[in-house]
């Protein structure tokens, strides 16, 4: 079979699809066209045969009507085969097929003026030139095949313009002229017919293919997306449902489809809002024909709600009748959950699900807009942070979520119970009334916290572990409208610190003089800070005595307030408020510098003792500060002692051990303080090598009164000398008690026996009474000096 033509039928170049497309299109309209041409040109050449039968030749008549016939059902028979196959596919054969048939009708055409036209009367010619003009004038239906239209025009034109000249040599020339111009309008015009018939085919494939391709798209778009299209006819009956909207719906496409909408939106139980039943407004605009966007709505499908959001517009038609709706619709179930559990979680604490402070302050402010009484309880955990710290924090989220447990379990259902952070709770509990008595505690909030204290004090299995907690409770009341919500919090929060300071695991309500003390505390704390900058502070020393020889082995430091306007403050009222606050930081730096200071000047090898608060310790610049200082102020790193209690092990203990190991690594002595007070002490002396120990005052005091004490004494001092360690008894006062310390073994003794704490240059002037290298007698003419100090 030879190659298709490069350039087929046409004026446009076309790709090849479209080429092949417009190809089939040619022949299909063209086989209709002939349908009827070969009909209409056998009854005109039927009607030339009659006319002519009695001034023409017979044979050529029957001859032109036989090859007109046969030529025209050939080409009938061809045109019925293409339009009722399925399969139509142009080929070369069949394109010659059909230009050959066309050649072949004409020649015949052509032969009729050249041999009717010279025997033909007037009226005959008459005839004939209507003839040849009506075929020159079908010769147009063969414009969808540009070749075979062209050739029949000329084969007919040349016949008639032959035959002109034998007709009527008058008007022959006017005859041809015309012919001509028939024959350039009927060429002209197939041109313009094919190229008006290629572009056509080709705009219709564009759009053809750019339908497919938006169909592909959205097909696509419902497939990976959840947005789904949605049309109705004018009824609003739902039309072209989508796969995606019957996947929804849980159906397939043909239930849906003819399905009112309004009727399925309310069939699914569109939801009302608190304010409106947006299914029904929803159904009130599509009957209202107005257009809507981004409208949400809530249907309960196969038992569950999913919400939809909506958009969509009214259809007109070209004179303005409306045809229905046209949309897209979006479900965002998961958005909207997404949301309520972002709602959620900026109102509740995510770990128990209780509400949090923004919750909480909102219920507070609430209650306060109204007249009713009722208490608000600030809970702070005991003993949280050492579970969290030994056991984990999986084992501290569990016990903080089964605490919200307990707390719920103790209020009613009017309560409010939230978590503020960390392990502060806070409790709003309702219709309490204070006491008849003026002053009397409120028996009802009262209750509840003891209530609390006692739940919570319960032990707690979690999982293979266990622990046991304690909560401290402040309970501000309001009992009269003039109170705010500020007064309230800041009471039971004063109110709390109260119930930490007396030993926790107990309740205080709020009362006026917490205020005052917490006036005074603050103040306390300003002017502290104040004094440690503009060195407000001074330090005494109290001398260390070898209890064998007498000899002054050092001296501890001790920080005192000489106040401007209230004179000497004692350590014990502004030391435990810095520690509170974190001042203590400050504070230590001031007195480890002044004191390395102050020790540097002194002879031999007399050590200086620094108490050092567990705060301190829980400060990262705690190493850097003592380098410092000892680089400062030249003093050998030997010759500090550092003493600690056993409370800087109740936090983090490695951390606390690896810092201890850091300075006795630098050569610094590390002693315990006021050994025997606290409940671990064994294990920590078994965790730590200190260098020495120092009995607590509290057993001293007793020596020669208690035997118990004694014995006490004496088996501190024997298990601190099988470990190592050196001891030093404190607050010695008598001289049985420093008698009788001797006996067990004690080394070394501090206390008003030997001296009271006293100013730098009294300790100084003792310490260099004597060379560097010799042991510092202590006379007691000495000890009468540094006693009236």
């Amino acid at each position: 079979m030879p190659p298709m033509p490069s350039r087929p039928y046409h004026l446009v170049t076309l790709p090849k699809p479209v080429t092949e497309r417009l190809l089939r299109e040619q022949f299909t309209i063209l086989s209709r066209r002939v349908l009827v041409v070969s009909a209409s040109s056998i009854a005109a050449c039927a009607l030339v045969v009659w006319t002519f039968w009695t001034s023409a030749s017979h044979v050529y008549l029957l001859a032109l009507l036989a090859v007109i016939f046969s030529l025209y059902s050939l080409s009938i028979i061809g045109a019925w085969k293409w339009l009722s196959s399925a399969r139509r596919e142009v080929s070369p054969r069949w394109q010659r097929v059909r230009i050959a048939g066309v050649t072949a009708i004409a020649i015949g055409w052509a032969t009729m003026p050249a041999v009717l036209m010279p025997q033909a009367g007037p009226d005959q010619r008459q005839f004939l030139m209507m003839i040849v003009t009506g075929l020159m004038f079908s010769g147009s239906a063969l414009a969808p095949l540009l070749p075979a239209a062209i050739m029949f025009e000329a084969i007919i034109t040349v016949g008639a313009l032959i035959a002109i000249p034998t007709a009527n040599e008058n008007t022959a020339l006017q005859d041809a002229a015309l012919i001509l111009i028939y024959a350039l309008l009927n060429g002209g015009g197939a041109f313009i017919q094919n190229r008006d018939f290629a572009r056509r085919v080709l705009n219709e494939a564009k759009l053809e293919e750019q339908s497919a391709l938006i169909s592909l798209l959205l097909r696509d778009f419902e497939e990976s997306a959840s947005d789904f299209l949605w049309e109705t006819d004018c009824e609003l009956r739902l039309q072209r449902v989508s796969s995606r909207l019957a996947q929804i719906m849980a159906c397939v496409p043909a239930t849906l489809h003819g399905t009112s909408m309004m009727h399925w939106i309310e069939r699914s139980g569109a939801n009302p809002s608190s304010e409106e039943n947006v299914g029904a407004k929803l159904c009130a605009i599509l009957a209202a024909r107005r257009p809507f966007r981004d409208l949400q709505v809530a249907l309960v499908l196969q038992g569950r709600q999913r919400w939809f959001s909506f958009s969509g517009k009214p259809v007109l038609d070209a004179a303005g009748v409306f045809q229905g709706f046209r949309g897209v619709g979006s479900d965002i179930t998961a958005a909207r959950q997404s949301d309520a559990q972002i709602a959620y979680l900026a109102r509740h604490d995510s770990l128990t699900g209780l509400p949090n402070r923004t919750q909480f302050q909102d219920a507070l402010t609430a209650a306060c807009g109204g007249d009713a009484p009722f208490a608000l309880h600030c809970l702070d955990l005991d003993g949280f942070k050492a579970v969290n710290d030994t056991l984990g924090h999986a084992a501290g989220d569990s016990l903080l979520v089964a605490v919200a447990g307990r707390l719920r379990a103790c209020l009613r259902d009017d309560d409010v119970v939230a978590r503020l952070g960390g392990d502060e709770f806070a409790v709003l509990q309702v219709g309490v009334l204070p006491g008849e008595v003026p002053g009397a505690v409120a028996e009802g909030a009262a209750a509840l916290a003891q209530r609390v204290i006692d739940r919570i004090a319960e032990p707690y299995q979690l999982g293979e572990l266990s622990a046991s907690i304690g909560v401290s409770v402040g309970i501000a009341l309001r009992d009269n409208a003039g109170q705010t919500k500020e007064d309230l919090l800041r009471g039971a929060d004063l109110a709390l610190y109260h119930s930490k300071s007396k030993g926790r695991g107990v309740w205080h309500i709020f009362e006026a003089a917490m205020a005052a003390r917490a006036h005074a505390r603050h103040t306390l704390l300003a002017e502290l800070r104040h004094a440690i900058a503009h060195d407000e502070l001074v330090l005494d020393f109290q001398p260390i005595v070898d209890l064998a020889t007498g000899a002054i082995t050092g001296a501890e430091a001790l920080v005192r307030w000489l106040h401007p306007q209230r004179g000497r403050i004692s350590p014990a009222e502004f030391i435990p408020a810095a520690e509170e606050s974190g001042l203590i930081v400050a504070l230590g730096e001031w007195v480890l510098h002044r004191a390395c200071t102050e020790a540097a000047s002194w002879c031999g090898t007399a050590r200086l003792a620094v108490n050092l608060s567990p705060v301190q310790f829980r400060d990262p610049g705690l190493l850097p500060l003592v380098d410092a200082v000892l680089a400062q102020t030249g003093l050998p790193a030997e010759r500090l002692e550092l003493e600690i209690t056993e409370s800087v092990f109740l936090d983090t203990q490695e951390t606390t051990l690896a810092c201890l190991n850091a300075l006795r690594a630098r050569g610094i002595h590390i002693a315990l303080d006021d050994f025997g007070t606290g409940y671990s002490s064994l294990s920590y002396l078994r965790s730590f090598p200190f260098d020495r120990v120092k009995i607590d005052q509290s057993f001293i005091r007793d020596l020669g009164v208690n035997n118990e004490a004694a014995a006490i004494v004496h088996a501190i001092v024997d298990m601190a000398s099988s470990l190592g360690m050196r001891t030093t008894g404190e607050g010695v006062e008598t001289q049985s008690q420093a008698d009788l310390l001797a006996l067990t073994g004690c080394g070394q003794v501090q206390g008003y026996l030997f001296g009271r704490p006293c100013a730098p240059e009294a300790i100084g002037s003792a310490m260099r009474a004597d060379p560097p290298d010799a042991a510092f007698g202590w006379p007691a003419a000495e000890i009468l000096v540094l006693n009236e100090c």
